[in-house]
């Protein structure tokens, strides 16, 4: 996929003999640049009349309440939703896209790139900072991304990066390992700039906010606080509990998938439930592997998708509606892979072995939505010889299954583990279907274990597209206005701040 970008000035003869090769975005310096209309899901302004408010805008505080803890350790990348809505305010990259897939300016200003998408050239922005007030600098983005020395002693970078060069403190040139002529490759989590550890266990952010490193009493409960000072968010952990008692229990935003409580909060007096973007396709992935270069992909009919959105799932559901980015192509705008591209899912380095498959249907242990899909695709599989036909040929191995088909949870590196092995009959996972594009949504799947399993070529899984899941924010209004990224994540903005 290309993109053009308007040219880039830069200061030196050198500087101007790579742009002239290169398609650049630079933005005006020092301009803010308006955020799309349709990224807004919780617009500025009073709630209606007569409505409670809750907070005043003075307190500019706001409370949101998070399904699963959150693991410091794991930042800035996160594994689940609550992580990834946290984490999503701690920390940024040097590029952000979009809900609509545009490119915008994150801690760097301006970037350029080769013809070929080699190499890339950024500018990093001069306010750019991190939480305790120190620069971010072309060699603090460098350590960041820096994982160990490489056999010849050399740094190892993020994914898909070669290696950084630092030409100044605002000056970065990076290699990826193949070409890749999207800037989208920068924007993915993995590439967030950190720091050093902090005394609470967080690496040292680039965001808008930072966690307070006094430790809390209640293990459950954390709060950040702006940069700035003017701003504060508490996120409490209510893990197995329902969401509506943390409604009923004064808390201001939650996100959740679940129509009762989208229900019970349209229902209150003051808050607002507001449908985010389509965020997760469910697809099962089915063994054994098909030939290669056979036709890897099954159609289900429209009644038997609506029927799976409508009745298996206890979530905001639709039928899978394509084009799907990995058959249409994602960020190489082809149906292929190839190993080491920073948005490309790398294949395993051998396919698994075949060998007789226990007849189960594996789902990721947690995820209500594909436990749902599991158990009713396992009852509709022990119908014997009245088996759809759809299913059959999403899932070949039922043909040959010589006792009754099971469904059985697993974690997320259990089950990959278990796609490498080809030890399942087939697999139901949540595949990313970001807001930002194909190339958003591959770069996403890229860093996802789950995801990355069932769609990497090596292990030639028959992949069947079934639902598409959204969640819903429910807020109480006027508490904050709320933007939303390409890739799903939510900024907040308490008491109802300009964005």
């Amino acid at each position: 996929m290309r993109r053009s970008y308007r040219p880039l000035s830069l200061p030196t003869a050198a500087s101007a003999l790579l742009a002239t090769a290169c398609a650049a975005h630079s933005p005006a310096p020092g301009a803010p640049e308006a955020r799309a209309p349709a990224c807004v899901v919780v617009p500025t302004g009073e709630p209606p009349e007569g409505a409670p408010r809750g907070r005043s805008a003075s307190d500019a505080d706001i409370s949101v309440a998070l399904s699963t803890p959150v693991d410091p350790a794991k930042a800035p990348s996160g594994t689940g939703a609550s992580e990834r809505l946290v984490y999503g305010q701690l920390y940024r990259t040097l590029v952000e896209i979009d809900c609509e897939g545009r490119a915008r300016p994150g801690l760097a200003a301006s970037w350029s790139h080769d013809r070929d998408g080699l190499r890339w050239r950024f500018t990093l922005r001069d306010d750019a900072r991190f939480w305790d007030g120190t620069p971010v600098t072309a060699h603090a983005v460098a350590r960041s991304w820096a994982s160990g020395p490489s056999p010849s002693g050399s740094p190892v970078v993020g994914p898909g990066i070669a290696s950084a060069s630092v030409e100044g403190d605002r000056e970065l040139t990076v290699l990826l390992t193949e070409p890749f002529p999207s800037v989208e490759a920068f924007a993915r989590p993995a590439l967030a700039v950190t720091g050093a550890r902090t005394d609470g266990g967080w690496p040292l952010g680039t965001g808008p906010y930072r966690p307070l490193s006094d430790p809390s009493d209640d293990p459950r409960g954390l709060r950040l606080v702006a940069t700035d000072g003017k701003a504060a968010m508490s996120f409490r952990t209510t893990p197995g509990g329902d969401a509506r008692a943390a409604l009923d229990a004064g808390v201001d935003a939650l996100v959740s998938t679940d129509p009762a409580v989208i229900a019970y909060a349209r229902a209150l007096p003051g808050f607002a439930a507001v449908p985010l973007p389509w965020s997760r396709t469910y697809v099962v992935a089915a063994l054994p592997g098909w030939s290669a270069g056979g036709d890897t992909s099954a159609a289900p009919p429209a009644e038997a998708l609506d029927g799976l959105a409508r009745g298996a799932v206890r979530a905001e559901a639709r039928p899978a509606e394509p084009p799907f980015w990995w058959t249409t192509g994602g960020c190489g705008g082809a149906a292929s892979s190839e190993a080491g591209a920073p948005g490309r899912i790398a294949a395993p380095s051998a396919a698994p072995a075949r060998r007789a498959t226990p007849p189960r249907f594996v789902y990721p242990l947690g995820d209500a939505v594909a436990r749902g899909l599991a158990e009713r695709l396992v009852a509709l599989a022990g119908r014997g010889p009245a088996t759809p036909a759809w299913l059959a040929a999403a899932v070949p191995g039922l043909r040959d299954a010589s006792a009754a088909v099971v469904a059985a949870g697993m974690d997320p590196a259990g089950l990959a583990l278990a796609v490498r092995r080809g030890d399942a009959l087939a697999f139901v996972v949540p595949v990313p279907r970001a807001a930002g594009g194909a190339c958003l949504s591959e770069l996403l799947a890229a860093d996802d274990e789950m995801a990355g399993a069932v769609l990497a070529p090596g292990p030639g899984l028959r992949i069947t597209a079934l639902v598409d899941v959204r969640p819903s924010l429910v807020i109480r209004r006027g508490v904050a206005a709320v933007t939303v990224g390409g890739d799903g994540t939510l900024s907040f903005y308490p008491g109802g701040s300009e964005p």
